[in-house]
């Protein structure tokens, strides 16, 4: 069914968030302590006012004169003003990186030098709310290659450019404690798997598991978190690509999530609703089973919104159709052991019933340069995906690490294997060393610009 979100549903939502917060608040332990502690304090200043007879009365153990008590106070107060204070924070990620791509037959190369990362600078003050801004950034010292190709031009064009973008930028207040607001650009995470997030609903960008850095842009909108004992509701308004001349505020799209603890799981529901869309249902789950951490994730909708390309044979070379029961979920399923927990064993599944069994590279790319739309999102093209990771900290003696991850498309059988070295001594900069490989046959998922490609690369980052 699709669902026409009109404004007396939002005004129904907003209207039931703010109920559920006053309702948590005015149920609070704490707030009943306190309307308790008026009422008591209350019937002693009558039974005190009763009981005096004369002017003397007023330099008694109550009094504000008094001078311990008038101590206290001053006390209180300049406690409650320096907790009150201004407070900035300031901090980031900075990296460098300088991959060396060539083939297995090492006959071609490129070598590139990239600084990238980010900053942020957070303003808080506790009692009002707090402002929150961050920007990613990158810098292309060098880049050498053997080849000349249009790529290479438009990067050697790009060289000694500072590249900047805001990634988030929001204000943060709540009331009483019990109902928090998050207003502005930000990156929503829900959820509980690892590398593939079916109901990620919001996001512009799908989560990059293989980056070393999180650098996506936020989406415009308002959150609204409610917390309970055991549990939480949230709510997003998104204002993304919503006009300023919309005279319907059902244009906004909402998200709405439910998460609840039952013994060592936690479990969520969640949904989104968009005007001339169909709703979107998720669920999600995390905990621990026989000593391995599980998760997973599924969402459903009965009809994708993205549409899949295949060929045509009219005068536009593509056509573009949108499926119906559109599946997806992902399950994950970790183990740690040794003596010291030291090995990491680490596995991830996706399926994706929309997805291409043999993808049309040249069709996509033509597709989406025509309408303008998203229709290539990597590790999400295809119907089925399995990630395997392994890790050893403590490698050789105590500052050195070992990782081998691969992902693999089972539905082309294109995969990218990973290998990394990390070292981090003392009183130095962390060192990343990492040969990555990539193969399965031509023009597939992880081969389309390249079969048997080697990666060698050398990083390093400093974060404050």
């Amino acid at each position: 069914m699709k669902i026409k979100i009109r404004l007396h549903f939002i005004l129904l939502v907003c209207i039931f968030l703010i109920s559920t917060a006053i309702i948590n608040y005015f149920y609070s332990e704490n707030v009943s302590f306190f309307i308790t502690t008026i009422y008591a304090q209350s019937n002693d200043d009558q039974s005190g006012n009763d009981n005096q007879t004369d002017d003397d009365s007023i330099f008694d153990d109550d009094s504000i004169f008094n001078e311990e008590e008038f101590d206290k106070n001053l006390e209180q107060s300049t406690e409650e003003a320096e907790t009150n204070k201004l407070q900035t924070l300031f901090g980031g990620n900075f990296s460098f990186s300088m991959p060396y791509n060539t083939t297995t037959d090492f006959d071609n190369y490129t070598l590139s030098g990239t600084f990238s990362g980010s900053s942020f600078l957070k303003i808080s003050l506790p009692m009002v709310g707090s402002a929150y801004l961050s920007y990613a950034f990158s810098y292309k010292l060098f880049y050498f290659s053997d080849t000349q190709n249009s790529s290479d031009s438009t990067i050697i064009n790009s060289l000694y450019s500072l590249d900047t973008y805001p990634m988030e930028f929001f204000f943060d207040f709540n009331i009483a404690k019990s109902v928090f607001f998050r207003i502005g650009t930000q990156v929503v995470h829900w959820g509980a798997s690892f590398f593939w997030t079916p109901v990620d609903f919001i996001n512009i960008e799908k989560y990059n598991a293989t980056s070393d850095n999180d650098l996506r842009t936020g989406k415009p909108g308002i959150k609204i978190t409610v917390p309970f004992k055991n549990s939480n509701l949230f709510a997003f308004f998104d204002l993304y690509n919503v006009s300023a001349n919309v005279e319907d505020i059902s244009e906004i799209s909402v998200s709405l999530r439910y998460d609840f603890h039952i013994s060592d799981y936690e479990f969520a529901f969640s949904t989104n609703l968009k005007k001339d869309n169909y709703t979107k249902f998720g669920f999600d789950f995390s905990g621990n089973l026989f000593g391995f951490d599980i998760y997973g994730e599924v969402s459903y909708s009965k009809k994708s919104a993205i549409p899949v390309v295949s060929e045509s044979t009219g005068f536009v070379p593509y056509e573009l159709t949108y499926p119906e029961n559109d599946l997806k979920f992902s399950f994950g399923i970790q183990k740690t052991f040794g003596d010291e927990n030291e090995y990491m064993l680490s596995s991830e599944f996706f399926y994706n019933s929309t997805g291409y069994d043999d993808i049309p590279f040249s069709l996509l790319f033509i597709a989406q340069n025509a309408t303008g739309l998203n229709l290539y999102t990597p590790f999400y093209l295809s119907k089925y995906y399995i990630y395997i990771s392994f890790s050893k900290s403590k490698f050789i003696g105590d500052y050195t690490s070992l990782s081998l991850y691969s992902i693999v498309n089972l539905s082309d059988f294109s995969f990218t294997s990973n290998l990394s070295l990390n070292l981090s001594f003392p009183d130095t900069l962390p060192l990343k060393f990492s040969i990555n490989y990539t193969g399965g046959g031509d023009n597939k998922e992880f081969t389309y610009t390249g079969n048997n490609i080697l990666i060698f690369n050398f990083s390093t980052s400093i974060s404050f």
